[in-house]
């Protein structure tokens, strides 16, 4: 429910962030890859248990969500009380 949670975010920020020609093929791309990911994620995730036992497969994801909250982090944009075409590239 969590990573739900975060994804239907990222999808409000970048409505915010960036101009709808922009916006429309960010997203698209984007999508791709997390429907790649969906598809590849479980049988990759059946190896690493195969291969080295559940614990590790827990260890990867929480390091990837862990790079992942630091890098956005340092390099988001603040987007609160702000006008947003001045947010626009």
């Amino acid at each position: 429910a969590i990573l739900q949670t975060i994804s239907f975010s990222l999808y409000l920020y970048a409505a915010e962030l960036y101009p709808t020609r922009l916006r429309a093929m960010g997203i698209g791309f984007s999508t791709a890859w997390l429907r790649a990911g969906s598809a590849i994620g479980p049988v990759m995730v059946g190896l690493v248990v195969g291969g080295y036992g559940i614990q590790y497969v827990f260890s990867v994801l929480a390091v990837v969500a862990l790079i992942g909250g630091l890098v956005t982090f340092l390099f988001a944009i603040e987007t609160k009380g702000q006008v947003l075409e001045k947010l626009s590239p």
